[in-house]
């Protein structure tokens, strides 16, 4: 028998998607990667915070690694004018964990987040 043979044990529909994440990761690029957040609760377990899952273009096409911060939401103020720049009303999400999963989720990357508050030093950046 070749070494290319099927499974005999494989059913159809068990080859086909096979066969459609190979084609999957052959054709994967860095924009299909999705970043999702997770902080550590009181006792240290991780939990999702809820947030959508975020992608590369949304924290400026880099992948951030412990000690990297994210600006985050309300990006605008709450009667929609404009950009909230009040660094009171704005939190950092410093990234303390990145963890890769990639037998199970190859194109999802988790950060663990903590948050800490903007002050008026960060008013330039907001």
């Amino acid at each position: 028998m070749a070494d290319n043979a099927p499974d005999d044990n494989a059913t159809a529909a068990e080859l086909a998607a096979e066969e459609a994440a190979d084609a999957k990761r052959r054709s994967w690029t860095p924009w299909d990667l999705a970043v999702r957040l997770y902080h550590r609760d009181a006792r240290g377990i991780l939990v999702e915070k809820g947030d959508p899952s975020l992608d590369l273009m949304q924290i400026g096409g880099a992948l951030p690694i412990p000690g990297d911060r994210i600006l985050a939401h309300p990006f605008r103020s709450e009667d929609g004018s404009g950009y909230q720049t009040d660094p009171a009303n704005r939190t950092w999400l410093r990234v303390t964990e990145r963890y890769f999963n990639l037998r199970d989720r190859p194109f999802l990357v988790g950060l663990v987040v903590e948050e800490e508050p903007a002050s008026e030093a960060h008013r330039n950046m907001i």
